[in-house]
């Protein structure tokens, strides 16, 4: 009986011996098992992973220094994704959201969808990217908000770089590979063409055409024909604008107590945080004066045919009085 309880008490003091070494020998132990994580395929695994079981002995650093040592070694300077536990978010190991994309990409797509909204929608630009489609429409919102609020202000680029480099912030090669000078201001153009009342092909043509002249010195007639039809262009775009002002298209509405007419033409609402909003009195300017007839004339036979169909009750009803009277 006294040999097998001092027998037990011997592998007792045993385990316990080797379960809890010098501090010499526990540091020299911890320091080898972060040299072999190192040396590991899972090398980016931190070691902090290894704090969460605090009841293994010598699987991590038990002092400051040994931390310093061990594990801060890692994070002396800035890299990118050299997240601490190997992942964004120790809390929630879990969730490992994609990495962000660069900000050259995202402006490459807004240029791309303002310079042809048709050409460049964003179901095209989610597959040219392999993106989803709420993704791209969140990139072009955010984009535009960007645009309203800049008001000449400088943009912290530094900052923005530096984020895209610790993020891991991700570039699609479609951006480099269609590459240009995006004309995203395609509605002043075509705008300056309107108010002008210019035709860019038909000046076009006026200055490539060939023809033959004779050798008796005759003036050519191409020249003069471009020209008079061009003048002729002018005069029916004058007239037209001047067609829509009239009134029987263009209405006046007159001024209630809850809804008037602004004397500017341009009016521009700014609040503080939101951006600025501007509402332009374009008039009839994109008036269709073929559909507005149209209406009007439709309209008008309407009209006609439903105070005849009134004309008609009431001539009924009146026979229908004079017949039962007598």
């Amino acid at each position: 009986m006294k040999g097998t309880k001092f027998c037990s008490v011997r592998i007792r003091n045993a385990l316990s011996t080797a379960g809890t070494p010098p501090l010499l020998h526990r540091s020299r132990y911890s320091l080898s098992l972060s040299n072999a994580t190192v040396d590991s395929p899972e090398s980016k695994a931190s070691s902090f992973d290894d704090l969460a079981q605090p009841d293994e002995p010598g699987t991590g650093p038990t002092t400051y220094a040994e931390f310093l040592d061990q594990v801060a070694w890692k994070y002396k300077f800035a890299e990118p994704q050299n997240w601490l536990g190997n992942t964004p978010f120790p809390m929630n190991p879990s969730f490992r959201p994609p990495p962000p994309i660069s900000d050259a990409q995202r402006e490459t797509m807004y240029k791309e969808y303002m310079s042809d909204p048709q050409a460049n929608s964003v179901r095209v630009l989610s597959q040219r990217y392999n993106l989803s489609l709420k993704r791209v429409d969140a990139i072009l919102r955010l984009k535009g908000l960007e645009r309203a609020w800049r008001k000449g202000k400088q943009l912290q680029t530094g900052f923005l770089s530096g984020m895209e480099l610790l993020l891991g912030a991700t570039t699609h090669k479609a951006v480099h590979m269609n590459f240009r000078d995006a004309r995203y201001d395609v509605q002043e153009a075509d705008m300056l063409e309107q108010d002008e009342n210019r035709d860019a092909s038909r000046q076009r043509y006026q200055r490539l055409y060939w023809e033959s002249v004779p050798e008796d010195g005759s003036e050519p007639i191409v020249p003069g024909s471009l020209e008079h039809a061009h003048q002729k262009a002018l005069q029916y775009a004058k007239r037209a604008d001047e067609f829509k002002a009239i009134p029987e298209l263009m209405p006046r509405v007159p001024d209630t107590k809850y809804m008037k007419r602004p004397k500017e033409k341009l009016i521009r609402l700014e609040r503080e945080g939101r951006p600025a909003l501007e509402f332009i009195d374009v008039g009839a300017r994109f008036m269709d004066v073929n559909e507005r007839i149209r209406r009007i004339a439709t309209a008008g036979r309407k009209s006609r045919r439903r105070r005849a169909l009134t004309e008609t009750k009431r001539l009924s009803w009146r026979n229908g009085g004079s017949s039962s009277s007598s």
